[in-house]
């Protein structure tokens, strides 16, 4: 397929590949961005996930675990983060511009130039006002000359916009964070609980009290289903529910399964 060689978009066909498809508007609602690359542009091969993102309201293409640990974190609510665009594209003309300034090599495939991209762009609001940061993510074990090459002109693209950049490397990464958000991320639906509003009412009523004590959850949890003879994993589903929607309070910072079972590696 013309433009486009196992996924890498041909700087040359930016304006059909991003212009013509309405792709990487970063400043259009989240809600409707387009990226640049999504997953169908993968063979079967490698990681690669559509998750959805209760923060962009629509799924998430993203390319490697790295990337769905970094989403994680961001919707983890420890980041005012209010908008997520992946998957960013930049305009060539300006990128290789900058690689000639930094005397780099542009990256190429075959000869020919590629459309650079970055991993997200994200919108936080902590009350002074909306600002943006654009983030790569990398693997620290795949930091290679080469890559802080590539990574320097990212930089330095979204500098000359006065928008924030940063690097996160996967040793970086609060991966008790991810790890809490893997379990309940997955709870934040409603449709997901088993149990009416007035269930969880009761439920949330009866184990807020006693979560302050500081008793293990999932015993908590296996108590108010006995007390309350609701099915076994009710309670435990409603508090991850209550959890994740900021309704009942949680230091993600800590496992929210401390127990030997439960690996933050």
């Amino acid at each position: 397929m013309r433009g486009r060689y196992r996924p890498f978009y041909l700087a040359e066909d930016y304006d059909r590949q991003v212009v013509e498809k309405g792709k990487c508007l970063i400043y259009a609602p989240c809600k409707d961005y387009k990226p640049l690359i999504g997953i169908v542009d993968f063979s079967s091969e490698g990681f690669r996930t559509s998750w959805y993102s209760w923060i962009a309201e629509r799924p998430i293409e993203l390319l490697s675990e790295g990337e769905l640990n970094t989403v994680l974190y961001l919707h983890s609510g420890i980041r005012p983060v209010k908008a997520i665009y992946e998957q960013v594209a930049q305009l060539p003309d300006e990128t290789r511009a900058i690689a000639r300034d930094l005397g780099v090599k542009h990256p190429a495939i075959r000869g020919a130039d590629v459309i650079m991209s970055t991993d997200f762009v994200i919108v936080e609001d902590d009350g002074s006002g909306l600002r943006r940061t654009a983030i790569s993510f990398k693997r620290e074990a795949d930091l290679t000359e080469r890559v802080f090459e590539k990574l320097e002109i990212d930089r330095v693209y979204w500098e000359r916009r006065k928008i924030a950049w940063t690097l996160m490397l996967d040793t970086e990464l609060p991966m008790v964070v991810v790890k809490n958000m893997q379990i309940l991320s997955d709870w934040y639906s409603e449709h997901m609980i088993a149990a009416s509003k007035e269930v969880v009412q009761l439920i949330l009523a009866w184990i807020a009290p006693h979560m302050e004590k500081g008793v293990v959850l999932t015993t908590l949890c296996t108590r108010c289903d006995s007390q309350m003879r609701f099915e076994p994993g009710t309670s435990l589903g409603v508090a991850y529910h209550l959890m994740v929607r900021g309704i009942i309070p949680v230091d993600l910072t800590k496992p929210i399964h401390p127990c030997p079972s439960m690996k933050y590696l």
